[in-house]
């Protein structure tokens, strides 16, 4: 082969060489380029879905002390009557106010605490005695009625002669305890759900 043509050739293979190595260079910076790409997609993905969960959380937020603010005078008006209706059910029907009752008297009331034991509960008023807590024989035996019950039982307040011209507080107390009841008994539990107060006025 002549050299000119041998020359020829070897110049065109290494012209042929350098557009190779060109392309593999291309193709290099572009895979390098989506792979760029796919990160930078992949980053922005990520930040736009923390975005909208910053967001949700936000009105989210908003939304619940809105509804909070809105709701709040309804559970308080439910509350009340709830307590209300409670209070309606729990109470002392006789004697009332301002009755006179002797040394041992009926005393009668209704309760929704049919769950609890309920007992009387005679408290002192006079000077020297003030919240003295006599806690009345029972549990108290309730008769039930429409989810509520009734119940009636004999009372003492003071003792003989002690106490005639005095006041006392007549109340009902729910609670889960038992108490072991005798007529100096002035333990009160701590879960005691009372009655308004009936205060009465002894005369014989």
């Amino acid at each position: 082969m002549p050299e000119e043509v041998q020359s020829e050739n070897n110049r065109k293979e290494s012209e042929l060489l350098v557009e190779i190595l060109v392309l593999l260079k291309e193709c290099c910076k572009k895979s390098r380029f989506a792979k760029k790409c796919a990160k930078i997609k992949c980053i922005y993905d990520s930040a736009l879905n923390l975005l909208i969960l910053i967001l949700t959380i936000i009105i989210a937020y908003y939304t619940y002390q809105i509804a909070e603010k809105e709701l709040k005078p309804l559970n308080e008006k439910a509350n009340t009557i709830i307590e209300t209706d409670i209070q309606n059910e729990f109470v002392i029907l006789s004697p009332v106010n301002g009755d006179a009752v002797s040394e041992i008297d009926t005393v009668a009331g209704k309760t929704p605490y049919l769950n609890l034991n309920n007992y009387i509960v005679i408290t002192a008023l006079a000077v020297g005695q003030e919240n003295i807590n006599y806690v009345q024989e029972g549990p108290l035996q309730i008769f039930h009625e429409n989810g509520t019950g009734t119940w009636i039982a004999k009372a003492h307040f003071g003792a003989s002669e002690k106490g005639i011209g005095e006041k006392f507080m007549v109340r009902c107390m729910a609670t889960k305890e038992i108490i072991d009841v005798d007529s100096h008994n002035t333990v009160i539990p701590k879960d005691a759900i009372f009655t308004m107060p009936i205060i009465v006025n002894r005369t014989k």
